[in-house]
């Protein structure tokens, strides 16, 4: 089954041109018409000029004319419509790519998560899907242009003056050797490039979310300083691969138009001498063209393609990033209860680092409430991360209504099981469409008795609006603790078999966390409830307080048991105790 998944997410052409496909082939029409209407049209003017203007034969002047007339008018009219069925692949095409990547990281895991940063996959699906997008519209119809161009070309060139062709075989070597060292120098640097632009894009992405933070504390100067430190390197680097670009254009340009100035010296002699006419000449002189533009077309989609393998690489990764959680689509769907128990737990984050959690056991049953608490960095996130699956644990056990979470379909076992985290995200629209994330059918009673629960219900009965009151990004023109008994409230409208709140008081004030402690006491019992929190009065009420340190359970019991048994937790209810009931443990 994960073997199918894996399949599953690997992206290929095929796939990506999804939609394109037809447009594809109209492009390609219409490409190869143009492309013969070109090369016939040199040959017309040769008749045109050694027929009919020299010979001053009229008919032939106004045949010959009303056919290049024609051609050129039919060339334009499939050049534009070529464009318009262009622009509807290019469209297409990107959206595909960008599709493919926020459906694959929206199936990511916290641990693949924790692998990519936000800057660089906003990177891939704006900056590396554009420049994959590019080098394959130029490969569809620049590619297929200067390919049959540079054929066609060739051999009408070879067909009217093998001596004066003769020249290609020098110039077709000089500009592909020319491009090739261009390129092969300007390649390592705009794949430093890319990952300059990643750097670029997580500065950026952490100064606008911290806005707030960066004024608070007056240091808009020095992240502006941090900022012009890492804009002037991608300057640089843009800098350099634009100057090798541009040696690259200067030296084909004058092989070109060094080219062409032969063909009109030696042409000029040869029609003095009698060996050649006027009108070959002339068509002579736009082959010559024909195929350098070809050859200088032919560099340019090179480059980008050679500039574009980067960007695909970096996209596969993405998309090809498997989930280090395997969804079990066909696992079980129905959670009966909120027991909770775990069996040998080990777990760490990093095959390098140390556990985070080791040999755990605990076995909690459905409808009591457990406190978890312990040093910063003892392991508490870890503990209550193991029941929802956001991590897999890296030895041992977790069930969940006495079956093992592995067994489970993900999807239905996180919709079981309500998460408040210390720092909430509330997103852009109203309280009632955020209230909407636990329960899309929820009505107002069910919104109000949550929000009453919650400690926060009076405060959205003075709002003007109410539940419609409306929301900022991130929830900003609310304060911490009116965020956090929001998503609590959020989390309350699910109605889950298992309700996890991860230090989410830590922003409320004592009243109102006793007011909430109550409404969970008395209110909300046919759930399990696992609280974590920095203060011993938050979980003194619990069934069972859990005592973490260094990643093992130091101990377990009630809040007597535990100030009778444990130094530690005694310690610390005695500490906060001196110091009103507040502060992190150190």
């Amino acid at each position: 089954m994960k073997e199918q998944a894996v399949l599953k997410n690997k992206i290929s052409l095929w796939k990506i041109t999804e939609r394109t496909r037809f447009f594809i082939i109209v492009v390609l029409l219409t490409t190869m018409s143009e492309i013969v209407m070109q090369l016939f049209m040199p040959f017309f003017v040769k008749n045109l000029i050694d027929e009919g203007i020299v010979k001053q034969n009229l008919d032939v002047v106004v045949k010959f004319g009303s056919l290049l007339i024609g051609m050129a008018v039919g060339s334009l009219m499939l050049g534009v419509l070529g464009g318009v069925f262009i622009a509807k692949i290019s469209a297409i095409l990107t959206f595909n790519i960008r599709k493919e990547i926020f459906n694959n990281v929206q199936k990511f895991s916290f641990g693949n998560i924790d692998k990519f940063s936000t800057g660089a996959i906003l990177n891939r699906m704006l900056n590396d899907a554009n420049n994959v997008q590019t080098a394959f519209i130029m490969m569809i119809r620049a590619f297929v242009r200067a390919i049959f161009m540079l054929i066609g070309a060739l051999f009408f060139s070879f067909s009217q003056s093998p001596q004066l062709s003769m020249m290609f075989l020098v110039i077709i070597p000089i500009l592909i050797i020319t491009s090739g060292i261009i390129w092969w120098k300007a390649f390592p640097i705009y794949v430093k490039l890319l990952k300059k632009y990643d750097e670029y894009n997580f500065k950026l992405q952490e100064n606008l979310s911290g806005i707030r933070t960066i004024k608070s504390y007056t240091t808009e100067k020095h992240e502006a300083s941090i900022l012009e430190k890492i804009v002037n390197k991608v300057m640089k680097s843009n800098i350099k691969s634009s100057t090798l670009s541009i040696y690259g254009q200067v030296v084909t340009m004058g092989i070109i138009f060094a080219s062409l100035l032969s063909v009109a010296i030696i042409g000029k002699q040869q029609i003095l001498d009698g060996k050649m006419e006027i009108g070959l000449l002339a068509a002579f002189v736009s082959y010559v063209w024909q195929v350098t533009m070809s050859l200088m077309l032919l560099t340019m989609v090179f480059s980008n393609v050679a500039l574009s393998i980067p960007s695909w690489k970096r996209i596969k990764d993405i998309i090809n990033e498997e989930s280090k959680i395997d969804e079990n689509i066909n696992g079980k769907t129905e959670i009966k209860n909120g027991n909770i128990r775990f069996e040998n737990v080990f777990m760490k984050y990093h095959e390098e680092e140390g556990y985070s959690l080791e040999d755990i056991n605990i076995d909690i049953k459905h409808g009591q409430t457990i406190g978890v608490i312990g040093q910063i960095g003892s392991g508490k996130t870890t503990f209550v991360s193991l029941i929802s699956r956001l991590y897999d644990t890296t030895k041992g056990q977790v069930f969940v209504g006495d079956e093992d979470v592995k067994n489970y379909n993900v999807h239905s076992l996180r919709d079981a099981i309500a998460v408040v985290l210390q720092k909430n995200t509330l997103f852009k629209g109203t309280i009632r469409s955020n209230l909407k994330w636990g329960k899309q059918d929820a009505s107002d009673q069910e919104m109000y008795e949550a929000l009453e629960n919650s400690g926060i219900l009076d405060f959205v009965k003075d709002l003007e609006k109410g539940l419609d009151s409306e929301v900022e990004q991130g929830g900003n023109n609310f304060s911490g603790g009116q965020k956090q008994r929001l998503s609590i409230a959020r989390a309350l409208i699910k109605k889950p078999k298992i309700l996890i709140l991860d230090d989410s008081t830590s922003a409320v004030d004592a009243k109102t966390e006793k007011q909430i402690r109550n409404a969970f006491n008395t209110k909300i019992n046919d759930c399990t409830k696992i609280i974590i929190s920095q203060r011993v009065s938050s979980i003194e009420q619990s069934d069972k307080i859990v005592v973490l340190n260094e990643g093992k359970i130091l101990a377990v019991g009630t809040h007597q048991e535990l100030l009778n048994n444990c130094e530690f937790y005694a310690w610390l209810n005695e500490t906060q105790k001196s110091k009103g009931g507040y502060g992190e443990i150190e």
